[in-house]
């Protein structure tokens, strides 16, 4: 029997890099599917207003 564990934290800024490549990739994903008012069409990496409001 597996018994993996799983611990889960609160995210930072710290994260931010690899929070936007996810969703870098989810655009890309979902625009290929045809699909482009889900995520958007361009990667959320190149927004110019930096850090997404979400992120504190």
């Amino acid at each position: 029997m597996d018994t993996t564990s799983t611990t889960s934290r609160r995210g930072d800024r710290q994260d931010l890099d690899l929070l936007l490549a996810f969703f870098d990739e989810a655009v890309e994903w979902t625009v290929a599917r045809g699909r482009p008012t889900q995520w958007g069409i361009e990667p959320w990496s190149t927004d110019p207003s930096g850090c997404p409001a979400w992120v504190t």
